[in-house]
């Protein structure tokens, strides 16, 4: 049976601990690491804010919120998504008497 040297064992676990790191630093944040597939019907949002592409968060990203409390990481450059922020908008804008 072959043997690892120290130094490689070493460096195999410092790989290993620092994606075990990075993936609970993002699972902290509660940020979009990835983007969701489909598309969010506007009736089923009741809010949304958006996400820079910051630290762990390495994405730019719409984060729909459902109203059913379910969080939807969406890409901000698909067509669908610029018209939710923009209905959302006027929907607040009128609550507020604007």
């Amino acid at each position: 049976m072959a043997q690892i040297s120290v130094p490689v064992c070493s460096l195999i676990m410092l790989i290993v601990m620092g994606l075990f790191i990075d993936q609970a630093a993002a699972g902290s944040y509660n940020c979009c690491t990835k983007y969701s597939t489909g598309q969010v019907p506007i009736n089923k949002v009741k809010g949304y804010y958006i996400q820079e592409n910051k630290g762990p968060c390495n994405i730019k990203a719409v984060v729909l919120r459902t109203l059913r409390n379910k969080w939807v990481c969406a890409d901000p450059n698909q067509a669908w998504v610029p018209v939710i922020v923009m209905k959302l908008g006027v929907k607040v804008a009128k609550l507020r008497g604007q």
